[in-house]
């Protein structure tokens, strides 16, 4: 297949807040798969994502398998996020006469080859006078653009040191089939020792169907886990771990998933083995509902007490005339009756962008809502978020100002980012192709298009995280995280794509 970044680049872009410890566990793995990729929680308390966390692995990079296609088109311009910097709050005793005021915190700066590949990603903090380094991230690509190697880098305070490798293959589809880790131990190029390899499979319409981890134990790969994944004509229906014990295969845990006419997911049940009785015992169950849009309305967690399920916590769903998501309501089970917990409530600009998140607590005294927190985000003319700034709520009257304005507020300035972009331009030949109705948008479990003969699911990077062949109107997301995509819908030989935001 040919590159498709071309027409990824010309979309607009939304770039979040960088994570910046690249040294955490890649190895969250994720249960659920629909498609080729995706993501979604696990019932039991194992937190299991299908692919190495990339956002946790190497801040800002993407590693889901898939296809890339080239797509040509008329040049225009790119917003490319050149730079990250981050401010905290920085607050005085009260009887002190100093106004709080913003101070440095993170820096992160991206550099790009000439196929708009992140190539270096480089974290410094702010000590009080300069920038001092503190990571380093290092990409490399090959011909279609995969990612096939990362190093990070830690500053020892005069060179950059490395920390670890991650490895990429692919098979000719440009789907992942191997991943693995390595740790540096010394100074020679040779000192790079395994630590963690992953292999994946598929079927025969590129759905995953296993994904094995071996451990280095200093010689040889060593089989640790396993997880499986079954499907019906459309959906994910099991995922199945397993352990290697006494060179066997130990079941450990399964989640088996139930859905309505609509294919939307309506139950999660998970279970556990009882190896004493070679039998699957009841653990958890996720009870899930939609509107007459197949948005999700509510969310219902459960666990298995012996003889009957018995509740433990429920989320509301609410949503605009837009089909955007208007609140999120979380209540806990106590004495035979639902306790309000949190709430948020979201607010958009006219272009389906989230400006503002109002958190909220339950004041059971009271009965009613208190504020919390918010979280305030700005956008460019092109869609590219330029800040981001958290604030929480004082419930007494501060004694300081809000910034220069020397006026009282009681939202207090917690966290800041602020996003810098370059401009950049693809040329190619032809026209953009023509847009097509997708709603809801965002979406939050299911999209509907209208008749197609095939559909792709592209994260921003162009890689295909879902392909369907089937003539169908709709897909699933469910399993998707939360982000901007890129959906491309084929009718006969009309190519129709559609910027797509799936927010749970």
């Amino acid at each position: 297949m040919k590159h498709f970044k071309a027409f990824i680049q010309i979309v607009i872009l939304s770039i979040f807040t960088l994570a910046i410890n690249a040294q955490n566990s890649p190895f969250n793995f994720e249960e659920s798969v629909n498609g080729s990729d995706g993501i979604r929680e696990v019932s039991s308390n194992e937190n299991l994502q299908q692919y190495p966390n990339m956002e946790r692995m190497l801040p800002g990079t993407d590693a889901y398998p898939g296809q890339l296609e080239i797509s040509r088109y008329k040049a225009a311009s790119v917003g490319m996020l050149d730079s990250t910097i981050s401010w905290s709050w920085d607050t005085k005793p009260m009887n002190e006469p100093i106004t709080p005021k913003w101070s440095f915190r993170w820096k992160h700066t991206s550099k790009y080859d000439a196929s708009s590949n992140r190539i270096i990603l480089k974290s410094q903090k702010w000590d009080g006078k300069t920038w001092k380094n503190i990571t380093q991230s290092i990409y490399t690509h090959d011909f279609d653009n995969n990612l096939i190697s990362a190093i990070g880098k830690s500053w020892n305070g005069s060179v950059w040191v490395n920390d670890y490798k991650y490895n990429y293959t692919y098979d000719k589809n440009n789907y992942l089939i191997s991943f693995y880790k390595q740790v540096w131990i010394g100074w020679a190029e040779s000192d790079w020792v395994n630590d963690v390899q992953l292999q994946y499979t598929y079927d025969a319409v590129n759905n995953i169907t296993s994904i094995m981890c071996y451990t280095w134990d200093g010689f040889m790969w060593e089989k640790d886990y396993a997880h499986n994944y079954t499907y019906d004509g459309k959906n994910q229906i099991s995922f199945t771990k397993q352990k290697w014990v006494n060179s066997t295969w130990k079941n450990s845990n399964r989640n088996l998933y139930a859905y309505d006419a609509n294919n939307n997911r309506i139950s999660n049940t998970g279970q556990h083995w009882l190896s004493s009785y070679d039998v699957w015992i009841y653990a958890t169950q996720d009870l899930f509902t939609y509107d007459e849009s197949n948005n999700q309305t509510s969310y219902v967690k459960q666990f298995w007490n012996e003889n009957s399920w018995e509740n433990k916590s429920r989320y509301f769903y609410t949503y605009d005339g837009k089909n955007n998501p208007a609140s999120f309501t979380e209540q806990r089970w106590a004495d035979n009756s639902w306790i309000n917990l949190k709430q948020n409530v979201y607010t958009y600009d006219a272009n389906h962008n989230r400006i503002r998140n109002l958190e909220q607590e339950w004041l059971g005294i009271n009965k009613l809502w208190v504020y919390t927190s918010q979280e305030l985000e700005k956008y460019d003319s092109d869609g590219n978020k330029v800040s981001y700034l958290r604030q929480t709520w004082s419930p007494q009257i501060q004694h300081f100002t809000d910034g220069n304005s020397g006026k009282v507020s009681r939202w207090i300035n917690e966290d800041s980012t602020h996003n810098y972009y370059r401009i950049g331009s693809i040329i190619s030949e032809y026209e953009l192709p023509q847009q097509i109705n997708v709603y809801p948008n965002p979406a939050i479990n299911k999209v509907y298009f209208g008749e197609a003969d095939k559909c792709y699911l592209f994260d921003l990077t162009g890689k295909t995280l879902m392909e369907y062949s089937d003539h169908i109107n709709s897909i699933s997301v469910d399993a998707i995280p939360n982000g901007i995509y890129i959906l491309e819908v084929r009718k006969g030989e009309q190519r129709y794509f559609e910027k797509l935001m799936i927010h749970h």
